[in-house]
């Protein structure tokens, strides 16, 4: 896929949150969870092709649409560090061109929980998720 990931790069990009209780755990930043999602997802997507047991897989990628979708419905993603995060990954126009197709397959299931067709481009998923990834994709 030509994607890399070092995950110590989790160390670099984290922050705290809490969890209840006076306690907290850290995560990654939301760029870099993202980040991460959309290349679970393309590498599902090319292991489901390849598989015996296609439901797994199947499950898998849903879930990976769901929480960008999600994600990005929610939060306000920061582009330039989304940016960064594509760059120093090598999620480059044809992958993310790929993740977003792949979303679009899933249409029928995302709009069962909410999650509409952009009307700006097409794809399905909140437009703030497509838009985050399309200004992010135009800037690769």
């Amino acid at each position: 896929m030509g994607v890399t990931v070092d995950w110590s790069w989790i160390c670099d990009d984290q922050r705290a949150r809490s969890i209840g209780n006076d306690a907290s755990i850290s995560v990654p930043s939301l760029e870099f969870l993202i980040t991460l999602k959309i290349i679970g997802c393309i590498s599902r997507r090319r292991k489901l092709l390849r598989a015996d047991d296609k439901s797994y897989f199947l499950s898998k990628i849903w879930k990976d649409c769901y929480d960008v979708a999600n994600l990005t419905s929610h939060l306000a993603p920061d582009g330039e560090k989304l940016l960064y995060h594509f760059k120093r990954t090598g999620l480059n126009k044809a992958l993310i061109q790929e993740f977003l197709e792949i979303c679009d397959g899933q249409k029928s299931a995302l709009e069962e929980i909410g999650l509409k067709t952009c009307e700006f481009c097409g794809y399905t998923a909140h437009s703030e998720m497509v838009g985050v990834c399309r200004k992010t994709y135009q800037s690769i």
